[in-house]
């Protein structure tokens, strides 16, 4: 039951009952220990202390009361039943109170009073510590801060190096694309069932050139200039629910997809390693939970469906969907956050092609061969940093010891271009077709035949193909 107000407790018609009830709302409201409750619902005489003794020559507060015969028809008739007449003649009772000990309800006083004190210091001091504590424990590694590059980069030895500009069909080395380019990589390139690529007419062009100049002037933010590229540009294929239905080569493109590394020693999905660690502060730990704007994967779509559950005691799956991606996007709004978008390519890249890596040191150790040049060109990956209009395309190749043991990867720039120019789009567009045309036509296969390698020497029963390996240093397709 709710405490009645104040106002209400003055118009009791008995004295004592108010006393008594207002002492039990300051009880209840201040939730005093229960060892205090008798004292204070205990009447007491106000003359007997000091700070409740009643001073004669103050103003009597004016007080309306009300019968008790009015009380007793409900609240509705309170105020009818009363004139100013039957106020100015009403005339309490005398007051009867029960005489209590006076020093006793002081000294209860001064100890509620210090109670709180005492609550009121131990929060202060417990606000102090988690605030100490919370200052002594280090920053999380971020891509954007200042000093990721010396903390988390150079000690696993991911070098960022800027390099010449040149054109997609030279560093793939395969001839220029001319003509219908869904005809040129469809049936002459080999990607026969992909939808990804675009072409390079020029009423498609001025349209992404007028786009971005249009972006640019009006300051629009990177949420918007990634929206029009993931749209427009960075096309994505069609899903498919039933991954059995035709069995080819496909992409799936992710949107900041959280793909962190596993922390046991036995996962196919683990991160880069420390390779010289000079910082003492511990610095190096670094999760690699970079959620890349974009990234393009290889689809299951492309195995046998007899083997595809198995894949994940091989290489790392995702979603039951996708597995070795070979392209990571970064958009930033400006060349002021360009740092950043290094940073997080840098990092997914060297995420990806370690494992990448892995997977063909251990292909290659169960067949019993040793590396040549070109088991290592075809380990691989591409990155693109878009800050604004501007874009840097960038090619992510491993750094290996005499040993062929693991050193850290190298990030270098492949082409620089603007999207408010017309040739630097075409380029872009020449770029991702190759890109792609890369990825399902000479990454995918590798990828693979080193999982279905790695399957015929445990033995496992399921019907896997004999491929041979001489045709594995053929071509890399890249130059």
């Amino acid at each position: 039951m709710q405490s009645p107000s104040l106002d209400t407790l003055c118009m009791t018609s008995n004295p004592s009952d108010s006393t008594t009830h207002f002492v039990e709302h300051i009880y209840e409201q201040h939730k005093f220990p229960n060892t205090l409750q008798p004292i204070f619902c205990t009447p007491f005489s106000l003359s007997d202390h000091p700070q409740l003794e009643r001073k004669p020559t103050q103003k009597r507060r004016k007080v309306v009361a009300y019968s008790t015969s009015s009380l007793d028809r409900g609240r509705d008739t309170y105020y009818k039943d009363w004139t100013v007449k039957d106020a100015r003649s009403f005339k309490p009772e005398p007051t009867l109170l029960t005489e209590t000990d006076s020093e006793s309800i002081t000294t209860l006083w001064e100890k509620v009073s210090m109670a709180g004190s005492e609550r009121t210091l131990r929060s202060q001091t417990v606000s102090q510590s988690a605030s100490t504590t919370s200052s002594k424990r280090p920053k999380r590694p971020s891509p954007y801060d200042k000093d990721f590059d010396s903390r988390i980069l150079v000690p696993r030895s991911i070098a960022i190096e800027s390099g010449i500009s040149v054109k997609a069909y030279i560093h793939f080395g395969v001839k220029e694309p001319t003509g219908n380019r869904f005809q040129y990589y469809t049936k002459e390139r080999g990607a026969k069932d992909s939808t990804l690529w675009l072409e390079d007419d020029e009423d498609f062009v001025n349209r992404i050139v007028a786009e971005y100049v249009c972006m640019v002037q009006s300051g629009f933010c990177e949420a918007e200039f990634a929206f029009y590229a993931a749209g427009t540009i960075l096309k994505a294929e069609p899903r498919n629910v039933n991954l059995a239905l035709k069995r080819c080569w496909r992409t799936e493109r992710t949107v900041q997809l959280f793909a962190r590394p596993i922390l046991k020693q036995s996962s196919n999905w683990v991160q880069p390693p420390v390779i010289s660690n000079d910082n003492h502060d511990h610095s190096t730990e670094y999760e690699f939970d970079l959620r890349p704007d974009c990234a393009f994967w290889l689809s299951l779509q492309a195995f046998n469906q007899d083997y595809v559950t198995q894949l994940q005691r091989m290489v790392f799956v995702i979603k039951k969907r996708m597995t070795c991606p070979y392209l990571t996007v970064e958009f930033k709004k400006d060349d002021e956050m360009e740092q950043a978008a290094l940073n997080q390519v840098a990092g997914a890249a060297a995420l990806v092609l370690y494992n990448r890596f892995i997977l063909r040191k251990k292909t290659i150790g169960i067949l019993g061969r040793s590396w040549t040049k070109s088991l290592v060109k075809t380990l691989r990956h591409y990155g693109i940093t878009w800050t604004g209009s501007e874009f840097d395309i960038w090619c992510i190749v491993p750094v290996l010891t005499p040993e062929f043991e693991w050193a850290g990867c190298k990030m270098t720039e492949v082409y620089h271009g603007d999207c408010m120019n017309t040739s630097s789009v075409r380029e872009l567009i020449n770029w991702l077709n190759e890109i792609h045309c890369w990825g399902l036509t000479v990454h995918g296969p590798r990828c693979e035949k080193d999982i279905k390698f790695r399957m015929n020497a445990q033995e496992s029963g399921l019907r896997i193909s004999d491929i041979g390996v001489d045709s594995e240093d053929e071509s890399d397709g890249s130059n």
